[in-house]
């Protein structure tokens, strides 16, 4: 009984770590086109899925939404490429909450 629970606990473990490594091997590219043109500020690409998210994604008022694939929408890369440790914390929140939504497709 022992050997068994001590097997799920490192089986588990090993799932994370697999689960770590393919969202590290995600491709993901972040576009704004500045704070005042849009609604929809940022383009988020992820794994050649293009979401559209406002300043306040997270927010009933907010803007985060699927908008297809890269494939279907070739326009997508529009306005400044930006580095994720420079958004606001709310979309950074929700890339990351796309990003595990994404995967377990």
């Amino acid at each position: 009984m022992k050997c068994t629970y001590l097997f799920g606990v490192l089986s588990a473990q090993k799932k994370l770590r697999l689960l770590k490594q393919k969202e590290k091997a995600m491709t993901t590219e972040i576009y704004d086109i500045g704070a005042d043109r849009e609604f929809d500020r940022f383009t988020v690409i992820i794994n050649g899925q293009v979401f559209g998210m406002s300043e306040n994604p997270l927010s009933p008022c907010g803007f985060n939404q699927y908008c297809g694939g890269l494939s279907e929408l070739p326009f997508a890369r529009q306005g400044k490429r930006v580095a994720f440790k420079n958004l606001p914390i709310d979309v950074r929140t929700a890339i990351n909450e796309r990003k595990s939504n994404v995967f377990h497709r």
